[in-house]
């Protein structure tokens, strides 16, 4: 099970951990807080990086994630080396994806549940529909799935394994307070200060309006899986800076994409917001932005995906493609469509799907 051997590489085979596995993916919903103290305490003594990998076996054990992520019988794969930029493409079809579009399974699973009254309900958008990422809503609505919260640079978060997952040990993190999913300075602090806190066991995310499902709850999403563009190839021309702080680099890609390395957090955060910041005055109406951050061996890495708004599908993509797609981890499960594209998969139709939502502008101006 993936979960075994996550846990033996990060503590070794350690017997009581394993333990409290056991005994863990037995709770059911209506132990929820229960179940949270218990996680709170493995956190105390392992770690969040523990505590996070057993909630997710939970969540997968209870059927609250639709399907277990580490199991393969349903699924196909292709690995798809590119010479030119060190990067092997990921592409996946998932038809569990699809089961998230099954209202009566999703309401057998406890995953939804059916709302009568809906008084209580909080944050309701402009046809009604209260949000799905404010804590007080998913309680109601949502009678299986458990939060685990956390605090990231002062602000209070939540944690909640995605259901209609894309990566192992998937989860959405979830400011704890209701705001708009716009990008602000003090997204690169959370996900770093993430990093941080997982010991660069979970790599994080952002998607600004270029993917975001949600889009009136700031939220990120979390999963242990490596994404492919981490392997990209930096070649001595693709670097802009590089002094004893931070190398920053635009690595030959097939979308926009920005690196910026560092061992001291600081450091990247300011060149990163100062990028960021150029980038939406340059057009604030359409710009935007996926962001993946990764931390090894002491040193971030913060890759960083320039979007505009009016490119968001790439050929043979259903939907906006966001930072999966556009790190190289392609998951398809659209049966009409994307079945098409999968059985017809190549390189160069991926290098066309990414081409697909590169913007116009050059980086390199942006650059002062």
């Amino acid at each position: 099970m993936d979960y075994r051997n996550i846990l033996s590489e990060r503590f070794g085979f350690d017997n009581e951990l394993l333990q409290v596995y056991e005994k863990t993916k037995n709770f059911r919903p209506s132990a929820k807080d229960k179940l949270v103290k218990k996680l709170i305490a493995i956190e105390k003594s392992y770690g969040l990086s523990a505590a996070l990998l057993l909630l997710y076996r939970q969540q997968v054990e209870s059927g609250f994630v639709l399907a277990d992520p580490a199991d393969t019988a349903n699924k196909e794969f292709f690995n798809i080396w590119d010479d030119k930029t060190g990067v092997t493409f990921h592409i996946q079809w998932n038809p569990d994806r699809e089961l998230r579009k099954n209202h009566k399974l999703l309401v057998e699973r406890g995953i939804i549940a059916p709302v009568s009254d809906t008084g209580n309900l909080i944050n309701k958008d402009k046809q009604g529909k209260a949000c799905y990422l404010c804590p007080e809503n998913i309680r109601v609505q949502n009678p299986a799935e458990i939060i685990y919260p956390v605090r990231l640079s002062g602000e209070e978060y939540c944690l909640g394994a995605n259901f209609a997952y894309l990566a192992k040990n998937h989860f959405t993190l979830f400011n704890k307070e209701h705001r708009p999913q716009l990008y602000r300075k003090e997204i690169i602090a959370f996900l770093l200060d993430f990093l941080d806190k997982t010991n660069g066991c979970f790599r994080g995310i952002f998607n600004g309006l270029a993917g975001a499902s949600i889009e009136h709850h700031e939220h990120m999403q979390v999963t242990t899986e490596k994404f492919p563009v981490e392997d990209i190839i930096v070649s001595p021309e693709a670097v802009i800076l590089n002094d004893d702080k931070i190398r920053i680099s635009q690595p030959y890609y097939y979308t926009s994409l920005l690196l910026l390395e560092s061992t001291v957090s600081g450091v990247l955060m300011k060149y990163a917001d100062a990028f960021l910041t150029r980038w939406h005055e340059l057009n604030p109406e359409y710009h935007t932005e996926n962001l993946v951050a990764v931390k090894h061996h002491g040193r971030y890495r913060l890759f960083i995906f320039p979007r505009d708004k009016r490119k968001l599908a790439g050929a043979g993509k259903t939907g906006a493609m966001a930072s999966f797609e556009a790190s190289g981890d392609i998951v398809l499960s659209d049966i009409a469509v994307e079945r098409t594209t999968f059985d017809n998969i190549s390189l160069t139709s991926i290098q066309n799907m990414l081409a697909g939502i590169k913007p116009d502008v050059i980086l390199k101006q942006l650059f002062p």
